[in-house]
């Protein structure tokens, strides 16, 4: 009986330490959930630039846009996703010409969180957020802009 005793003494051990080392500590980092999508200008996929994902209170994000306007979301490690809730979301699409010159691809409002107007809502992993910017009517891009 003793032997018993220790036989599960020893199994409960065994099972709280496969516990503890399957749980891990984590990456002590807020909790993130994958985000990817497409970014499409006036309904066209934009496939060159990228996004600044910003929340209030946490850590910036961002994404390169790819082939068919692509995106996937890092925050502290590559393709991480984001925290839930609101963020609001800058798109930059340009081409800095010279010291003096940038060509825009899209309207430069969208390069700021404050101007974009963009935002998403995450609530769970997805893999299928839709970034629309448009161009108001008679606005032609590319646009030179030189300082």
């Amino acid at each position: 009986m003793k032997c018993l005793g220790h036989f599960s003494v020893f199994w409960i051990v065994l099972f709280v330490f496969i516990f503890v080392s399957i749980s891990g500590c984590g990456d002590n980092l807020p909790k993130r959930v994958p985000v990817s999508g497409h970014v499409f200008y006036n309904g066209k996929p934009l496939e060159s630039g990228s996004l600044f994902i910003q929340s209030p209170g946490q850590r910036s994000s961002y994404a390169t846009l790819g082939p068919g306007g692509k995106f996937t979301v890092t925050t502290f490690t590559e393709n991480d996703g984001l925290m839930l809730g609101k963020h609001q979301v800058a798109v930059i699409s340009k081409e800095d010409v010279n010291s003096k010159t940038v060509k825009w691809f899209i309207p430069k409002k969208y390069s700021d969180i404050i101007t974009s107007g963009l935002e998403i809502d995450i609530t769970g992993p997805n893999n299928d957020v839709k970034i629309d910017v448009k161009s108001e009517p008679g606005e032609k891009y590319p646009m030179i802009e030189k300082f």
